[in-house]
């Protein structure tokens, strides 16, 4: 690993951890206090502009991997609602996904490598899908690929792959967030 993954996995891990544990004191802290009142008074007052804010910056966490964009939107379940939440995780990723596999098809391996290192160039290379299967092994590839999912989004725009195809499997992966933003909702 060189040093320019290190300290992007080093920062990508401590801006995660602040952000999930600032979030959860947040909440926990003012969600009955009336600045907790006030900010959701904020957030219904404009909330297309919040929900696009949250798009915005999901798409953001895509294309920049260090910034954790799906921790600010469940940390918005209690503002919006779980449903509006994961449809703000949804959309800013599928746009995220498409752009950074858009990015990487037409910058080539030298951008991902930018990003990402040598290793996990490597491995994207190493990827061989069927064409008569491509939906599926994409699908189960982004359903299990967790937090180098947005490697993925850039690494699957160096392979032949169909963006069509690989655009459907990002959809169909995020079913499997909709138990986690109810169950995010029940227990906030």
């Amino acid at each position: 690993m060189t040093k320019k993954e290190k300290q992007n996995l080093v920062l990508s891990f401590f801006l995660l951890i602040f952000l999930g544990v600032a979030s959860v004191l947040f909440l926990n802290r003012v969600q009955s206090t009336s600045e907790y009142q006030t900010l959701w008074l904020h957030v219904q007052n404009y909330f297309p502009l919040y929900v696009v804010g949250l798009i915005v910056y999901k798409i953001l966490g895509i294309l920049w991997p260090p910034i954790p964009g799906s921790v600010l939107t469940f940390a918005a379940i209690p503002l919006i609602g779980w449903q509006w939440a994961l449809l703000t995780e949804v959309v800013g990723g599928v746009i995220g996904a498409a752009c950074a596999f858009q990015l990487s098809r037409h910058y080539g391996s030298r951008f991902v490598l930018r990003f990402f290192g040598q290793s996990v160039l490597t491995r994207i290379y190493s990827i061989k899908i069927r064409q008569q299967h491509e939906l599926e092994a994409l699908v189960v590839i982004r359903s299990i690929t967790g937090m180098l999912t947005e490697a993925f989004s850039y690494g699957l725009g160096l392979l032949n792959i169909n963006f069509r195809k690989f655009l459907l499997a990002t959809i169909i992966s995020y079913i499997g967030t909709i138990p986690v933003f109810y169950l995010g909702s029940k227990s906030i």
